[in-house]
């Protein structure tokens, strides 16, 4: 298995495959950074790789939540109402393909932790079109365009991934009201604990739904990430 490609390794990765070796060669795809698996490299290897599986999804992430993420505005002086936190909701649109955002703080010493959706279905079309822009061409076929199975929790703090019972657990005790993003197609709830807030992303039959007809279209296949993960419905989809 060969995880996020980096260009200064592209040669010894093409090298081993073309030498013959027999292993299973799983192309993920780092969007957004140096080192990016691009067009190119894809072109370089789709002769001798049955299937890539593509790593559309952590679109967001604790570290790096993405465009069009919520804001949790955490007041300095933690005296605020709800325990010093408050949920802003970013204004935000796409524009020519890319999207730009709004936010306001409450007060001059705040500080922002942003919580975006795991697998926006506008950016899982654009990395399969990126990649290979005909839709015709039978090298579509060797995608697999990746499914996350968990979802993020944000909390002020940071967060954390949940799995299928750890999402579970938090809609029986906190019995949150669910919210969908109609741009990124992807359903979230916010919950609070003593420590704060949450916002929650995490797939649902509707989310999944879509990705698979989207794959449909697009003619690729899919990949799990990973299996057992999710909710045991989701399969009644595949």
């Amino acid at each position: 298995m060969l995880g996020s490609i980096h260009l200064t390794h592209f040669d010894k990765v093409l090298q081993r495959i073309r030498s013959g070796c027999e292993q299973c060669h799983i192309i993920s795809i780092a969007h957004n950074s140096a080192g990016s698996f691009l067009r190119r490299h894809f072109s370089a290897l789709v002769e001798d790789v049955d299937a890539f599986s593509l790593m559309t999804y952590d679109f967001s992430s604790f570290q790096n939540p993405g465009v069009g993420a919520d804001c949790l505005l955490q007041e300095g002086t933690g005296e605020a109402d709800d325990g010093g936190f408050l949920l802003k909701s970013f204004e935000w649109r796409l524009a020519a393909g890319a999207a730009t955002s709004s936010a306001t703080c409450p007060g001059s010493d705040c500080v922002c932790v942003f919580a975006g959706p795991n697998s926006p279905l506008w950016w899982v079309r654009d990395c399969v079109e990126k990649l290979v822009p005909d839709a015709s061409s039978p090298h579509r076929s060797k995608i697999l365009l990746g499914l996350n199975l968990y979802g993020l929790d944000y909390s002020v703090t940071g967060g954390s991934h949940i799995l299928g019972p750890q999402y579970i657990d938090i809609l029986a005790t906190h019995k949150p009201k669910f919210s969908y993003d109609d741009v990124s197609k992807e359903h979230f709830f916010e919950y609070k604990t003593p420590t704060g807030r949450h916002v929650t992303f995490f797939p649902s039959l509707h989310s999944v739904a879509l990705r698979v007809q989207l794959a449909n279209d697009l003619a690729t296949g899919v990949s799990l990430w990973e299996v057992g993960q999710g909710l045991d419905y989701f399969y009644d989809l595949l």
